[in-house]
């Protein structure tokens, strides 16, 4: 199924392609000489200190691994860190038929080789969102199933005991669950 994915993404790719140029050839060439020079003073401008709104910015790969967030075996998924290679190197993947289409379309993506961001020590963990937002099936159960350490788990649905009471049986946990109106156990 991945061939189509692959086909379609190829499809876009070279849309793209042949819509810039054929752009280029209508506004010329001194327009996108402009534009892009814009655009290198854009990417290139320098970062403020401070502005009204902090110092604040997201956290790059040695952070993370200065604090241990890359290397934590138990602890809460939080994410995943952002591919490495560059836009170019990840299209080439997708035009190399050498490539199995999966593996290129998540290295397009952004999917491949890159480390899982995880939660070291929580000792308390609060999430709100709403209904169907997947709370469980993105935070709590990857968690459940990953992390060896004993857990005390409030699961008025029942979802988290069905889904991942055999794997933390077969970890070597006693899993005791207290069912009053027969949600799981019926």
């Amino acid at each position: 199924m991945y061939w189509i994915s692959r086909l379609l993404l190829m499809i876009s790719v070279l849309l793209l392609a042949y819509s810039t140029i054929l752009l280029c050839l209508i506004a010329g060439w001194l327009g996108w000489v402009g534009l892009g020079l814009l655009l290198m003073l854009i990417c290139k401008r320098k970062r403020r200190a401070l502005s009204a709104l902090g110092s604040a910015s997201w956290a790059g790969e040695s952070e993370l691994r200065g604090a241990g967030m890359l290397s934590a075996k138990c602890a809460l998924i939080l994410g995943r860190l952002g591919a490495r290679d560059n836009i170019v190197e990840r299209l080439k993947g997708l035009f190399r038929l050498s490539i199995r289409a999966r593996d290129a379309c998540d290295k397009l993506l952004g999917r491949m080789g890159s480390d899982l961001v995880r939660l070291r020590d929580p000792a308390t963990v609060a999430v709100f969102a709403p209904t169907g937002t997947g709370k469980g099936a993105s935070l709590a159960i990857p968690f459940l199933l990953s992390c060896p350490d004993s857990c005390v788990v409030i699961d008025f649905k029942g979802e988290l005991a069905f889904r991942t009471a055999l794997t933390r049986r077969r970890m070597g946990h006693e899993i005791v669950i207290l069912d009053p109106f027969k949600v799981v156990t019926s």
